[in-house]
């Protein structure tokens, strides 16, 4: 049992040390500010082990602003600056200070036909195909 954990416990920490690709996708990276919304971005593929899955855009995005608002948010992805693909619509409310992340808060956008590896291509570019941030009351 212990030779077990010992194993375990070196093969994660050479995994670690080695910066593996897997890893570095587990930290949100800052994207940009607007319209009182804070994003950070991350890339996941859909399925962990095959290299030529669909890429997953994964935002976290905090609202800053002193009152609620809800976003209508979609992702346009596009390669040589033609827009290969966009994502469906997500409306999400925020409260002020509030911080919303991945697919439990519709913060989780599969690019289809476009691997982990075409994000990293310099012809490849997404941005919001809509960004709308309405002031509301409180969310419901």
């Amino acid at each position: 049992m212990r030779k077990t954990v010992k194993i375990i416990i070196i093969s994660f920490l050479v995994i670690m040390a080695t910066g593996s690709e897997a890893f570095s996708q587990l930290r949100f990276s800052a994207h940009d500010k607007e319209k009182g919304l804070e994003i950070d971005k991350r890339w996941r593929r859909s399925k962990l082990f095959n290299k030529q899955s669909d890429a997953i855009l994964v935002l976290k995005i905090t609202n800053t602003l002193d009152h609620a608002v809800e976003a209508k948010i979609s992702i346009g992805f596009y390669k040589k600056g033609i827009l290969e693909y966009i994502s469906e619509e997500q409306t999400i409310c925020f409260e002020p200070g509030q911080t919303k992340r991945g697919g439990k808060d519709n913060l989780r956008f599969v690019a289809e036909e476009i691997s982990i590896a075409d994000t990293r291509e310099e012809d490849f570019l997404w941005d919001f195909a809509k960004l709308e941030v309405i002031r509301v009351d409180k969310c419901d």
